[in-house]
């Protein structure tokens, strides 16, 4: 690093620092994404079924956005911490989080609108009215870019995360798995959109089992498999001792 660039990221410019930081980076791709995924994609889902009316699809749209975005929001930034370049400091990955976060503060609001208008696209391409069809087209844009943008921070993550972890073969058979297993279980029995009486159709409920699978059930594998090989390593390091 140049003498002119302070090593401390606490004395740095913010923004520097979150561009060099994957978990600063991968929260903010992933919690705009969520939110767009939960409250544009899995609404407008549920829309095309006829189950939603365009007046409650705002509403639900609104919630399930803010659901989405926090829940994106702290699993990319796990997924960026366990994806973070080792030579940088946690202090490095840390602010590069905590920016990101502060950035959300702008842009989250102006996604949800966009969110909103993809949402309200089945409703607004069927008005006849060019301003609303308009703003559905600017709504699917702004929303496929976003989870374009998630998906590419998230899969070079991943991709370090897969090479140093010591589960990788066993983790990957357990998540397909599960994501089979949830898929077609929630494709049979499509389950109710939380805190509601609509039933997702069967575009979301895939979505709503590849979002339980990368929300809920990678980071209990992953930390239930990190805890069994530490725990296993520890026992064989242990007997070599006593051998």
């Amino acid at each position: 690093m140049s003498k002119d660039v302070p090593s401390d990221p606490w004395e740095r410019p913010a923004l520097a620092v979150w561009e060099e930081s994957r978990p600063g980076r991968v929260s903010v791709a992933w919690s705009l994404a969520g939110g767009v995924t939960a409250g544009g994609l899995l609404v407008t889902a549920v829309s095309l079924a006829g189950s939603l009316s365009a007046s409650m699809a705002s509403t639900v749209a609104t919630i399930l956005f803010v659901l989405g975005a926090a829940a994106g929001f702290v699993h990319g930034g796990l997924l960026g911490y366990l994806g973070r370049d080792l030579s940088r400091s946690r202090a490095h990955a840390f602010r590069g989080v905590a920016f990101g976060l502060l950035l959300l503060l702008p842009s989250a609001p102006v996604v949800w609108l966009f969110t909103i208008l993809l949402a309200l696209s089945v409703a607004s391409l069927g008005s006849g009215r060019f301003e609303l069809q308009l703003g559905a087209v600017a709504g699917w844009m702004v929303g496929l870019s976003l989870c374009a943008w998630a998906a590419w921070e998230g899969w070079l993550a991943l991709k370090v995360v897969w090479a140093r972890w010591p589960g990788r073969r066993e983790g990957s058979l357990i998540m397909a798995g599960v994501l089979a297993i949830l898929s077609l279980n929630f494709v049979t029995t499509r389950p109710e959109i939380w805190g509601t009486d609509i039933r997702v159709t069967g575009a979301g409920a895939l979505i709503l089992a590849f979002g339980a699978t990368t929300w809920i059930a990678l980071p209990v594998v992953l930390a239930t498999l990190h805890l069994f090989h530490r725990v296993m390593g520890g026992r064989a390091s242990g007997q070599d001792r006593d051998g």
